[in-house]
């Protein structure tokens, strides 16, 4: 029997195993499986079988699962004891990436998932961006891109996940440094539907406003400044010390000029 599998088509042998003996994919992607399609497989699987083979790998204490999570759930789910499975030889680093492969080819893998899978496999196994991307047949920059998101704090990542925030959204947030501010602008987005173009305008609100505002206290801070150079000068005629003070301020700069005349000893 032919069979292509990433695209690499071979004659290989389809075999019936225990469904027991098929142990979790460790490397697998995806952290959330959508029950209402896996019961449709599960229904489908009863009529018809499984169609389409699972990919596993031999294991110490079993098989390693390669390809088909959703089949074996659904297998499962419906008590099947055997499945039919294609059994090759892979490295664990072979393992990881042909589960990344599998799951984007299905397209619907969620986009944190997608990058938290890169980071996975480029620091367990010590490669390069470049060296994954050419692996995925992906360019640098798009994984570049995908890895930038995991610079948001964990609870906010938890946040977009619960609330189904698109990449773009969670790349516009990138650019809010405080997490409350981000939490009300994740809630803001997903209780409005905002799009990505108006989370943008509302993040750059944020930023007008947070830079008038330190505007506002640099002057502040001036007028302490002066009210302090003032009190100074005051104390100083006081106690009886002739001083002259020179005042020139303007929108760039604020000049004090003081002249202490020294009194002359009889």
């Amino acid at each position: 029997m032919d069979f292509s599998f990433f695209g690499k088509k071979e004659s290989i042998n389809i075999k019936m195993i225990d469904v027991d003996l098929i142990r979790p994919n460790p490397h697998q992607p995806r952290s959330n499986f959508d029950q209402k399609n896996i019961n449709q497989l599960a229904k489908s699987i009863e009529n018809f079988g499984i169609i389409q083979p699972l990919v596993v790998s031999k294991a110490e204490d079993g098989y390693t699962l390669i390809a088909g999570e959703r089949r074996l759930r659904a297998a499962k789910q419906i008590d099947y004891k055997k499945v039919p499975v294609i059994i090759n030889q892979f490295k664990e680093e072979e393992i990881a990436e042909l589960s990344l492969v599998e799951n984007i080819q299905r397209v619907d893998l969620n986009f944190l998932d997608e990058a938290l899978a890169y980071y996975s496999i480029i620091n367990k196994f010590d490669i390069k961006q470049t060296e994954l991307a050419k692996k995925l047949g992906k360019s640098q920059s798009t994984i570049a891109n995908k890895l930038r998101i995991l610079n948001l704090p964990e609870e906010i990542l938890a946040l977009i996940r619960e609330h189904g925030l698109t990449e773009r959204h969670a790349r516009a947030l990138l650019k809010v440094e405080q997490v409350s501010k981000q939490e009300k602008l994740i809630i803001e987005t997903a209780k409005k539907n905002l799009s990505v173009r108006e989370l943008i305008k509302k993040i750059e609100l944020l930023k007008n406003e947070s830079l008038n505002k330190n505007i506002k206290t640099y002057y502040n801070d001036l007028r302490l400044i002066k009210n302090t150079l003032n009190s100074a000068i005051n104390q100083i005629k006081s106690a009886g010390v002739k001083v002259v003070v020179d005042k020139e301020e303007n929108k760039k700069f604020m000049k004090y000029s003081i002249k202490i005349i020294k009194t002359e000893n009889k």
